[in-house]
């Protein structure tokens, strides 16, 4: 039988495969960039994920029609059914993936701006302190010359 351990080929792929499903490390400001661009253009376009899908839906349905030509209606109408159900589907992850990135680039900037806001604070407490210092510097430098004089 063929049941058993991985052969010597299986193996030696496993490390490669798993090399190869390690995410690569993102350039964080390239991919803000590129959704940025991204997002301009959507808007520029008009392009909501309802009309992505009524687009593909258009599309799919233009090919459809097509197909139907070329072959059996019954056939031709489940295959165009499950086409529309799967870009419908894509379109949704497609969505949903772009509103997660767009709402994680907006935590990542939040946090950047509480991170500057907390440096900001504690330049202003340490600014505060040797400002303090100063100030009892002098107050003893006049203490001392009025008890001199």
């Amino acid at each position: 039988g063929g049941s058993g351990g991985a052969g010597p080929s299986q193996e030696s792929e496993a490390p490669a495969e798993a090399a190869a499903a390690k995410p690569a490390p993102l350039d964080r400001e390239g991919l803000l960039k590129l959704l940025a661009e991204l997002h301009e253009d959507r808007i520029r376009f008009g392009i909501t994920p309802e009309t992505s899908v009524e687009g593909l839906a258009e599309a799919l349905g233009e090919a459809a029609d097509e197909a139907s030509e070329e072959e059996g209606e019954e056939e031709t109408a489940e295959a165009a059914a499950e086409a529309a159900a799967e870009a419908a589907a894509e379109a949704r992850r497609q969505a949903e993936a772009e509103a997660a990135a767009v709402a994680a680039a907006e935590e990542e900037e939040a946090a950047a701006a509480e991170e500057e806001a907390e440096e900001a604070a504690v330049a202003a407490a340490e600014a505060a302190a040797a400002a303090a210092e100063v100030a009892l510097a002098a107050a003893k430098a006049r203490r001392a010359s009025g008890a001199a004089a």
